[in-house]
């Protein structure tokens, strides 16, 4: 049973002036998701309840044959719910002058969530079915952020993060801190991005790590090692290309190429951690099922696994070595700024060794660079060589950064899927650790400047860089704070040569951890790069933990893996 009831050609009535009277005051809790009751002017001659799927133009009765058979005061809420914006499924009764309204999902559905029992009941696939689940989601939505009094297209932001508008600041003020989905995207209902959140707070905070912090960080070029990547957000939801880094009433202004909404959903009862995450997981099926932009990276045929497994915490930890070829030049911050604000880099307590070597290679003279600069050929070739890199070397501390991730552009790097390198990029995978001769230790996301430094070459005390990195990585607090992170992880995966320093120089730090080396069978240091990009690629994909797992990826690239307590055997 039920009937379609066309709202754009529907009169009101009497009931209609004090409905709309009573929810004015009690709007905010509605859309939060609480029961409201509002009192009309007589006493409804019927009793009656209705179950209601409020749209654009059309609403439809889920209980009734005839809509016209609903009590008037139910057909009258439904008139102002929406007038004012609220779509979606509501239950909506009438018992003499109170009119009750209330979000809902399935009759099912209904008797589970209002049913007292101190057993949490699961959310699934079997309590609520898709077409509720996505109409949850996206009902009631506002703007998400603050704008201009007069343009309503101009978002704000400062350099701690953007700011919610003033319906969105009283709503999640209401329910932030409850176990909740949010959907934000632009009007148009395209572009994307489906949450969760059960922390204290919500994500929606204006700082780093949170996504209000998150956007204006990634437009300014501040990010920092546990920012998500929001740079596929920026470029969906703002006129990014038109950015003008210019503070208007201390306040930057950027143009969205579409309103940007959002709705929350707060299930009931409270949901857990995993309940939100399938929540969430099926919410992106069904949008991609309709052929909409999904802004969260995870996801996509070639992520499939990755998204069926997205709750599974990784264990596994993969060091990889930086690489000769880079891309000149930078995009982000001067590295002295960079240096003075350590909140962009992960390993920050590497930074007076890293200033060490900074500082020597920058002041080092034309006539001292062939005595450091090492194993670049011989001859006149070697000069140039060596030139190339002291002259490279002395704008250090001047140079413009970018990130590691898009610094490096050897053959493993380039052998990365494009959406793995957004996610490194982003710190949303954050089992990858690269080894840098200048740097030490860095994250994918570190942002670091353009330089040229071999393993090989010697340091101010006559050492070669490797041995210079291993005894920093000796000193008991930085083996103690790099053991720390190592030690979140079952297993430590090396990419790394045997030949060239990479591996000795972190070695002492494996010892005490279940690592292994993976080895190329390849010839040549572009060949075996490229072989162990295939591998670094294909582990990722499929979030291969397991040393037999990765093992098998190993054997199918050509690439052998040896547990560290044997590789002396070999």
């Amino acid at each position: 049973m039920g009937d379609n009831y066309n709202i754009t050609k529907a009169i009101g009535g009497k009931d209609d002036v004090a409905i709309e009277r009573d929810l004015l005051n009690k709007i905010d809790e509605l859309k939060g998701g609480s029961e409201i009751e509002i009192k009309i002017d007589r006493c409804s001659p019927r009793k009656g309840k209705d179950r209601v799927d409020i749209h654009t133009d059309s609403v439809y009765f889920f209980d009734k044959k005839d809509f016209t058979q609903s009590p008037v005061a139910i057909q009258a809420a439904v008139r102002i719910l929406h007038k004012h914006g609220f779509r979606g499924y509501y239950c909506i009764e009438v018992s003499g002058n109170v009119v009750a309204i209330q979000p809902f999902w399935t009759e099912k559905e209904r008797k589970i969530s209002t049913k007292k029992s101190s057993k949490h009941k699961e959310i699934s696939s079997e309590n609520i079915n898709d077409t509720s689940l996505w109409n949850f989601a996206f009902a009631n939505p506002f703007p998400l952020f603050l704008a201009l009094e007069n343009d309503s297209m101009v978002a704000l932001f400062d350099k701690n993060g953007f700011f919610l508008s003033p319906e969105a600041t009283k709503i999640y003020g209401k329910i932030k801190s409850k176990p909740h989905v949010y959907s934000a995207r632009s009007e148009s209902g395209n572009n994307i991005y489906i949450g969760i959140s059960n922390q204290s707070g919500g994500r929606w905070k204006r700082s780093h790590a949170y996504h209000l912090g998150g956007l204006a960080h990634e437009i300014l070029g501040t990010t920092r090692y546990d920012d998500q990547n929001h740079s596929h957000w920026v470029e969906s939801w703002f006129e990014i290309e038109n950015f003008k880094k210019k503070y208007i009433d201390s306040k930057y202004h950027i143009r969205m190429r579409d309103k940007v909404i959002i709705s929350f959903f707060v299930p009931e009862p409270h949901a857990t951690k995993e309940e939100l995450r399938l929540l969430e997981s099926r919410l992106i099926s069904i949008a991609r099922g309709k052929g909409l932009n999904v802004l969260n990276i995870m996801g996509g045929e070639k992520n499939k696994k990755l998204t069926n497994e997205m709750s599974r915490e990784r264990k596994s930890l993969f060091i990889i070595p930086c690489s000769s070829a880079k891309l000149s030049g930078g995009n982000r911050r001067l590295w002295n700024e960079v240096r003075l604000n350590q909140e962009s880099n992960k390993f920050k307590f590497l930074d007076n060794y890293r200033l060490k070597m900074i500082d020597f290679y920058s002041g080092l003279s034309q006539e001292n660079a062939l005595n450091y600069y090492k194993n670049r050929g011989s001859g006149e070739d070697r000069i140039r060589k060596v030139l190339k890199a002291w002259q490279k070397n002395l704008k250090i501390h001047e140079g413009k950064t970018v990130m590691a991730i898009d610094r490096y552009n050897g053959n493993l790097y380039k052998a990365l899927n494009i959406s793995l390198r957004r996610q490194l990029r982003g710190y949303e995978l954050d089992n990858v650790f690269i080894v840098s001769a200048l740097m030490g230790i860095i994250a994918p996301s570190d942002l670091i400047p353009d330089y040229e430094l071999m393993m090989s070459d010697k340091t101010s005390e006559n050492k070669k860089v490797w041995g210079f990195w291993k005894n920093t990585f000796a000193v008991t607090d930085i083996e103690h704070m790099i053991n720390k992170l190592f030690s979140g992880f079952d297993y430590i995966y090396c990419l790394l040569s045997t030949t060239t320093g990479y591996l000795d120089s972190v070695i002492g730090l494996l010892y005490n951890h279940a690592s292994f080396v993976i080895k190329s069978s390849e010839s040549g240091s572009g060949s075996i790069s490229r072989s162990w990009g295939r591998v670094l690629n294909e582990v990722l994909l499929n979030q291969a933990s397991s040393p037999d797992d990765v093992e098998r990826i190993s054997n199918v690239n050509n690439c052998k893996m040896i547990h560290l307590d044997f590789l002396k055997k070999e």
